[in-house]
């Protein structure tokens, strides 16, 4: 397909307050509209010369255009793996470890989510990779529509996730929790963004964390300087350390996100569990729930994550980052439920 011959086009009045993805899987049915949406997500296009989104609604007559940009990096996409909605779930077979489960009832399962397992499929990696590809073969998502394992609430079948209401990172394991109907995943996805649901993690990390004590980084005293509106650095009478700073995906590396003025504020809190020459082992919680927010907080401040070399950690078998415990509500109960994972990380992986 020529993607840049078929832009720009002009919205006509049958397409007047739909959806942007749904106009272009209609107009573009070699496409589906599931890849439209990532595509749309990743900022690759453009409605009345602004960044669009998949769930944009569009008037009559508005400009839909490509970032040219951007151009190589949507050839590439399109050559990827097919779109989840084009595979028949039937076929559809888990390559990797299984997760262990450890609650589970007819509205939800919590499991102990392995490292190195993604959660669901992106750039260079399978749908069969991944737990999406094992809720289905386990059948562990309940059908609206009798035969169909994937067609029960139309957020979740566009974003290729049934079943995900959070996720954690391909490096990162631990507890995570599955809604098995679409009733389960809206309570829940509510609790998460109200603060009521969440996740405490371990840390292991380069360097002396306790030396901020003394002396921060020099690029954290900048931000704070030039910036004091957007940053903030705390550390609390009862040892509680508390970072706040805006992130954005990396201009430079499209793979990492940064701090950056510009980007959406984060906030996250850690204490010192223990700690030996050089290393330190962190309790974290997050305020907020930013992509690779931890990661990226933890190296800013000069203490990479072992194991994360994407942000300048030290080479290991693993990341090692863990969510220790997942707190939640449960949505139909109204119980209040806290989950710990029975894995450990050890006692110190620097010699």
């Amino acid at each position: 397909m020529d993607i840049e011959a078929l832009f720009p086009f002009y919205v006509n009045e049958s397409e007047h307050l739909m959806r942007l993805d749904r106009i272009l899987a209609t107009r573009f049915p070699d496409v589906s509209r599931s890849r439209w949406a990532r595509l749309l997500d990743e900022g690759l296009f453009q409605v009345a010369s602004k960044a669009a989104k998949a769930s944009q609604r569009v008037d009559t007559g508005m400009q839909v255009s490509l970032d040219t940009a951007k151009l190589p990096s949507l050839q590439k996409f399109l050559e990827e793996e097919p779109a989840l909605e084009e595979r028949d779930p039937k076929n559809l077979r888990y390559r990797g470890q299984a997760p262990e489960i450890l609650f589970e009832d007819e509205d939800l399962m919590v499991i102990d989510k392995p490292a190195g397992v993604a959660v669901h499929a992106g750039a260079g990696v399978p749908i069969e990779e991944t737990l999406v590809a094992w809720l289905i073969q386990e059948k562990k998502v309940i059908s609206e529509t009798e035969g169909d394992l994937l067609k029960w609430g139309t957020e979740v079948l566009e974003e290729e996730r049934p079943g995900i209401v959070h996720r954690l990172d391909k490096g990162t394991s631990g507890c995570l929790v599955i809604a098995k109907h679409l009733e389960a995943h809206r309570k829940l996805s509510e609790q998460f963004a109200a603060k009521t649901a969440g996740r405490l993690y371990w840390a292991w990390v380069q360097g002396d964390v306790e030396k901020l004590k003394v002396t921060l980084p020099l690029r954290l005293v900048k931000h704070l300087e030039e910036h004091s509106l957007k940053f903030a650095f705390r550390i609390d009478h009862d040892g509680r350390y508390s970072l706040s700073t805006p992130l954005g995906r990396d201009p430079k590396n499209r793979l990492r996100f940064a701090v950056l003025p510009e980007g959406k504020q984060a906030t996250t809190h850690f204490k010192i569990l223990k700690k030996g020459p050089e290393w330190t082992w962190l309790d974290v919680k997050l305020e907020t729930g930013r992509t690779h927010q931890i990661r990226v907080h933890l190296s800013f401040l000069g203490t990479p994550i072992v194991g994360d070399t994407l942000y300048g950690g030290r080479a290991h078998d693993r990341i090692m980052l863990h969510a220790h415990t997942l707190y939640f509500i449960h949505p139909r109960t109204g119980e209040k439920l806290q989950i710990i994972s029975p894995t450990q990380l050890g006692q110190s992986p620097i010699s």
